[in-house]
């Protein structure tokens, strides 16, 4: 992938595992160019980054990994305990953290079992303590694209979304568990890389609404919002999601590539 421009790039692959197998590699090859000894990366939830997890866990990919420079946190918790299936830590655990040797105390999960409020202050405190800015300096944040167009747990017309300061909020989802904690658009635009994974028929119209969204526009999707200033941003989706991008005049004119 060409990271020559700052503009958001579109790769479209044939399937889901193919969306997964890109994304492997393109974070295994941010974590080798991370700029500090460190390489911190915020996971997502979903199917999607399930299988992605999977193979991360696999060969080649488990040997070629420097675990002990990750550092893991989320883009977002439900408020459930670490053993609910709703838990996006429970994902993340049951299908890649369990497998490679990561220590526990480079494992930041969000404590939803206390509460949206109470886990995202605590939250807070923990990123500013080990970042010791007032936003994260993330190497990768992880995002999918919901139906609605939302991102981690920011939603259309939900009060998170007006957050300017904090790197991390309680939100309220339509539905259950709707109690949620989730990272900000400032935390999440200040990424050195942000990486949209999107498969599925019924993720079609929400990412032609997110590509073709006018910047000028006030009722842009959440994702639409995603633009970091010193960063990128890449789009890596199957054939099915991207079914409608075709001819989209796309924002900040994304570089569309079929593989």
């Amino acid at each position: 992938m060409d990271e020559s421009t700052t503009e958001p790039e579109i790769v479209i692959l044939p399937d889901a595992e193919s969306v997964a197998r890109v994304a492997a590699t393109l974070i295994v090859a941010s974590a080798e160019a991370a700029w500090s000894d460190e390489f911190s990366i915020a996971l997502a939830g979903g199917d999607t980054p399930g299988l992605l997890y999977e193979i991360l866990a696999t060969e080649p990919y488990v040997s070629r990994i420097r675990w002990d420079r990750w550092r893991v946190w989320w883009g977002d918790e439900r408020a459930v305990g670490p053993d609910a299936p709703e838990s996006n830590y429970a994902l993340a655990r049951e299908r890649l953290l369990q497998y490679v040797p990561i220590s526990a105390d480079r494992v930041h999960r969000i404590h939803g079992e206390k509460g949206a409020a109470v886990a995202a202050r605590a939250y807070d405190t923990e990123l500013h303590r080990h970042f010791g800015a007032r936003l994260p300096l993330m190497d990768v944040v992880l995002l999918g694209i919901g139906e609605d167009g939302h991102i981690a747990s920011l939603f259309p017309g939900s009060q998170a979304l007006e957050e300017k300061n904090l790197a991390v909020v309680h939100s309220l989802a339509a539905h259950p568990p709707r109690e949620r904690v989730t990272l900000t658009l400032p935390a999440i635009n200040a990424a050195r890389r942000v990486v949209f994974i999107v498969t599925g028929r019924n993720k079609a119209h929400a990412l032609r609404a997110v590509i073709a969204a006018d910047q000028e526009d006030a009722q842009q999707p959440p994702a639409a919002l995603v633009r970091p200033e010193n960063g990128y941003v890449h789009f890596i989706v199957d054939e099915a999601a991207g079914l409608f991008l075709t001819g989209v005049p796309a924002r900040e004119s994304p570089r569309t590539a079929h593989t």
